[in-house]
């Protein structure tokens, strides 16, 4: 075997050893989310589909499900698309270099058609839910509910103009698909913040008002533990959200190759993230719905 070769057979097995880990981790986190996700649909359906919200949180949820498991199987289809297509792809002449590069190629198109899509709409429904955590508490600001609104309808705006982007532009154009990524999700977290910000300002309006009752019955109200769970849990999503800005922002820089560590971070954190970005929504739609509404 020639040294080419053999590096070439070293960095395909690198590449497929870090998928195949990557698959292996979301297919579980996957089943996790599945069993959870019944225990949202279930509670959702038990308390009625009536009103307008709780029917947009059910149908968040059910394509939460589909989304979740597409973005698993893209990964797992590139990998097996590959083992079966370099064996035996002859657009190219006998050289293994070749088959590799063919099989890359036949792949692309189909990869950045498909790859793009899941990750962003999970995103773009977790902050759908993150908008409405805000939305229910300031019922009577027209202002604070049109800031929300007219930020919502932006990031929606940059997901989809980077999702198609993503899809139809090529290699050339990866920077200005980074920019447009990084431009997403820093719409992204920025309305987590101002979102997680609004809520726990009403939060702290609220045990402001009833500290002398919460003091003499040495017991939280049910409300105000929903108000801290969603404090505390938007605050470990926004402080999770921007630290994978960060590794996005350095995974798109120039010194991206030369750095080992964050080559293998980024075949498994991405896939691995967004199966987790899904269980923030429906935690959120469980938690809030088994506090408020117990018997």
């Amino acid at each position: 075997m020639l040294i080419t070769e053999a590096k070439i057979l070293d960095s395909f097995g690198y590449w497929l050893t870090y998928s195949v880990i990557a698959v292996g981790v979301s297919c579980i986190v996957l089943g996790a989310y599945v069993v959870v996700s019944v225990m949202a649909l279930n509670l959702l359906c038990q308390k009625g589909l009536k009103r307008p919200a709780v029917l947009i949180l059910f149908i968040i949820q059910v394509f939460l499900i589909p989304l979740a498991i597409w973005n698993v199987a893209i990964l797992t289809g590139d990998i097996l698309t590959q083992l079966l297509d370099i064996p035996v792809n002859s657009k190219l002449d006998g050289q293994l270099e070749g088959r590799i590069s063919a099989s890359n190629a036949d792949n692309m198109a189909w990869e950045d058609d498909m790859w793009v899509w899941p990750a962003n709409i999970i995103l773009l429904f977790a902050d759908i839910v993150v908008v409405w955590r805000a939305w229910v508490l300031w019922e009577s600001s027209i202002a604070i509910r049109s800031l929300l609104l007219i930020l919502v309808m932006c990031e929606g705006v940059a997901n989809i103009v980077q999702s198609v982007y993503g899809s139809v532009s090529e290699g050339s154009s990866h920077y200005y698909q980074s920019q447009l990524q990084n431009l997403f999700l820093l719409l992204s977290l920025a309305l987590n913040i101002l979102a997680t910000t609004l809520i726990a300002y009403r939060t702290w309006i609220h045990l402001k008002a009833t500290r002398d009752l919460e003091l003499s019955t040495h017991n939280r109200s049910q409300s105000l533990n929903v108000l801290f769970f969603l404090v505390e849990s938007g605050a470990i999503f926004c402080i999770n959200q921007a630290g994978y800005c960060i590794f996005i922002m350095l995974a798109s820089s120039s010194s991206y190759n030369n750095t080992p560590s964050l080559y293998q971070s980024n075949i498994i954190l991405p896939e691995v993230a967004t199966i987790v970005l899904c269980f923030y929504p429906t935690s959120v739609i469980i938690v809030s719905h088994m506090m408020l509404y117990q018997n």
